[in-house]
């Protein structure tokens, strides 16, 4: 078992009836609004994988999708295991 997740920062550009969509959006998803302007409206989200895939879907049909930078899955195991006995349970070269 492990935990993953995956952080995404969207912009998009909105006109000025797309705002509240775009607020709703941030609160169903529980996304952090970084910049809140029609010319900008950026928000960050950490979550699973397809959840931040649904997210970036949902906000393409909410308004101009200008830029999107998705860090990638990251994931730690879970549970009590610790790098030092991971080391003795795998041989690290170097």
């Amino acid at each position: 078992e492990m935990f993953e997740r995956e952080l995404v920062i969207i912009k998009l550009k909105l006109t000025d009836s797309q705002l509240p969509e775009a607020r709703s959006l941030a609160t169903q998803y529980g996304a952090e609004v970084l910049d809140e302007s029609a010319d900008s409206f950026t928000l960050q989200l950490t979550g699973a994988v397809p959840e931040v895939d649904t997210f970036v879907h949902a906000a393409m049909a909410t308004g101009v999708l200008a830029a999107v930078a998705r860090s990638g899955s990251v994931a730690v195991s879970q549970g009590e295991v610790t790098l030092s006995s991971y080391i003795r349970h795998h041989r690290l070269s170097g």
